[in-house]
């Protein structure tokens, strides 16, 4: 295997610093900002103005970046609006980096950077219901648990394995609402903080053969179901009545028994890998 040429390493440690310098803002749009180093590329055998076409690569690197957040947080680029979401994009991605080939993963640490900059509240329950909307939508295929496939002689004693194409969101405005409004809305300006909800809404996002499916869940039921998540039926119900008799609220055997069927008829419980 033949070696590296000497000139290599130099060049890709430039080249990544011209990269990772951030489009400047202060003209009212985004544009190139070249450090000094990119004069070393040897770009000067260029056929058109060597800078000039740096600067283009740069800039439309830093676009296919922040297109892919915007597309990945609608709901958050369209309540900050743009500018200020490309701002904290490029902020963002200054201290993390894209390091893979997959542009999947640059919004892995995106949720958990709004929290620590002290974003809104708002716009970090906006974030985390875009999150898991992206997660939902692109989980792996599985095999569907149904109530045959019981290998226990007491369903109580079951332990349930959750499928990995549904998650459950809480909110406190009316974000969800907003969020599925979003291919009617036009343009790139902030959009008005929806309505605050009197008491946090709990949804269900699930992905079928058509794409997400949004459900609006009572808070028990969702409660019902985190905790089949990690716990035997028997021992999730019990953990419900104490939350019930805790948190006051009012709710039948029947519902419970309802909200399991449920869950089992929607697909949320998977078969386990031998």
């Amino acid at each position: 295997m033949r070696s590296a040429p000497s000139w290599l390493a130099p060049f890709q440690q430039s080249w990544s610093e011209v990269l990772q310098t951030p489009l400047a803002s202060h003209q009212g749009t985004l544009q190139p900002s070249l450090p000094p180093v990119w004069l070393e590329l040897g770009a000067d055998n260029s056929v058109r103005d060597p800078a000039a076409g740096v600067a283009d690569y740069q800039r439309q690197y830093w676009f296919r970046l922040l297109n892919h957040l915007q597309t990945e947080f609608p709901l958050t680029a369209r309540l900050m609006g743009f500018w200020s979401f490309n701002h904290l994009g490029i902020a963002y991605l200054q201290k993390f980096p894209p390091r893979n080939y997959d542009l999947q993963a640059i919004q892995r640490h995106f949720v958990n950077y709004l929290r620590d900059v002290n974003q809104p509240l708002v716009w970090m329950q906006a974030a985390r219901i875009d999150e898991a909307r992206s997660k939902v939508f692109l989980a792996p295929d599985y095999e569907t648990w149904h109530w045959e496939d019981a290998r226990v002689s007491h369903p109580a004693l079951l332990s349930l394995h959750s499928a990995p194409d549904w998650m459950l969101i809480d909110e406190d405005w009316a974000l969800m609402d907003l969020c599925l409004q979003l291919p009617d809305l036009q343009g790139e300006g902030a959009l008005p903080c929806p309505e605050a909800h009197a008491q946090t809404q709990y949804w269900l996002i699930q992905r079928d053969a058509q794409g997400l499916i949004h459900r609006c869940l009572p808070q028990p039921q969702a409660h019902l179901y985190d905790l089949l998540t990690s716990h035997t039926i028997h021992d999730a119900v019990m953990m419900l009545q104490q939350e019930c008799a805790k948190q006051g609220w009012t709710v039948r055997p029947s519902s419970v028994q309802t909200w399991t069927a449920q869950s089992v008829a929607w697909g949320l419980w998977a078969k386990r890998s031998l």
